[in-house]
């Protein structure tokens, strides 16, 4: 029974990750439409604990260095064919399974994203 309540708690924190990033998804098609930067793109992230060396801080724009949280990186470019990334590594909070992995969801050029 233990082993299958750690796959649960794994898998929960998983999709926990994926619903705290994803929603910033939308604040990035926002900037990428209204034509802003990264440094002018506010996304309203709140940090994690399930994210690698999680803060406290809620970041208010979209460059990697002003989310206040290690393990998330965000990259995003204004050009067409450029790739546009979010990704998380999960830190030492998360199920044993987790630590070091990384959640990844990547946007394409037609403007669809996927998770990995």
């Amino acid at each position: 029974a233990i082993p299958q309540y750690q796959n649960y708690i794994a898998r929960s924190q998983v999709s926990r990750v994926m619903s705290e990033t994803g929603q910033m998804r939308t604040a990035i098609e926002t900037c990428l439409l209204d034509g802003k930067e990264g440094k002018d793109c506010f996304i309203g992230w709140t940090t994690s604990n399930l994210l690698a060396a999680a803060g406290g801080s809620t970041t208010n724009n979209a460059t990697a260095a002003a989310t206040g949280q290690e393990g998330l990186k965000i990259t995003y470019a204004l050009e067409s064919t450029a790739e546009n990334k979010i990704e998380a590594k999960f830190g030492q909070n998360a199920a044993a399974t987790l630590h070091g992995k990384t959640l990844t969801w990547t946007r394409s050029p037609e403007a669809t994203w996927s998770c990995s």
